[in-house]
């Protein structure tokens, strides 16, 4: 075999090694934004929880991928590194959306943080939904916020305010009220404090699919170049 035609073919094994690296990155990183999300999914748009898990499925795919840059590199066979050339575009596509609108979601986050949010604060003392009053408690006692935009959002809906708008000093013995005049009251709104959070997610999120797309459009280019080597050293007769 032409040493030209080795170094191609391994060339593109250490592609497919780190092809499989960038597989593991996004998956990595749609499992741990799927995992943190998962906490307050009765809080976030459907937009935010599937786009985890659509990094989750490329990443699964790219394994799979993998296979053919290398099964058709050690066979050197055409139609297999032209079947790999057509599965990394169809890839980068798929990395490019996620990344694009991982940043219209970051852009979008105020408002559809606040869609879902504000439905569910009169269901707040509904005994049938205890789990929207924990969520909500762990809300406002992780991200030290209070509302929507400040505790006057609870007086309107409930006529009153609950006690994880207030930081609870040590000590208490007896009753703690949360009040508009408690010196504790977390005065910022949870749709900036936890809507900070969930944007810098889907930050993230976008900034893996655009970064890895970009990096995998030049091995694409590299593939395509590979699949016209094969081509050329096959019509050439050697």
């Amino acid at each position: 075999m032409p040493d030209s035609e080795t170094c191609i073919k391994y060339t593109l094994f250490i592609f497919n090694f780190f092809f499989v690296i960038t597989g593991i990155i996004i998956l990595s990183v749609g499992l741990t934004v799927q995992g943190i999300y998962h906490g307050y999914s009765e809080f976030l748009s459907s937009q935010f929880l599937s786009l985890p898990v659509f990094l989750i499925v490329i990443g699964s795919i790219i394994f799979f991928v993998a296979f053919f840059g290398c099964y058709g590199a050690w066979r050197s066979n055409y139609c297999m590194i032209l079947t790999f050339c057509g599965l990394l575009t169809i890839i980068f596509i798929l990395e490019l959306a996620a990344g694009i609108t991982g940043y219209i979601l970051k852009n979008s986050t105020s408002s559809l943080i606040t869609d879902t949010l504000q439905p569910t604060m009169k269901d707040y003392i509904n005994n049938e939904k205890p789990h929207i009053s924990v969520a909500w408690d762990d809300i406002q006692s992780r991200f030290g916020c209070c509302g929507l935009q400040n505790y006057q959002d609870w007086v309107t809906e409930i006529k009153g305010i609950p006690l994880s708008c207030c930081e609870i000093p040590h000590g208490i013995l007896n009753s703690f009220t949360c009040s508009n005049e408690t010196t504790t009251l977390h005065e910022i709104g949870c749709v900036a404090s936890f809507g900070s959070f969930v944007q810098e997610h889907a930050r993230s999120l976008a900034l893996a699919g655009i970064i890895l797309a970009i990096v995998q459009l030049f091995g694409l280019l590299f593939a395509c170049m590979v699949a016209r080597r094969i081509k050329y050293h096959r019509i050439a007769g050697y």
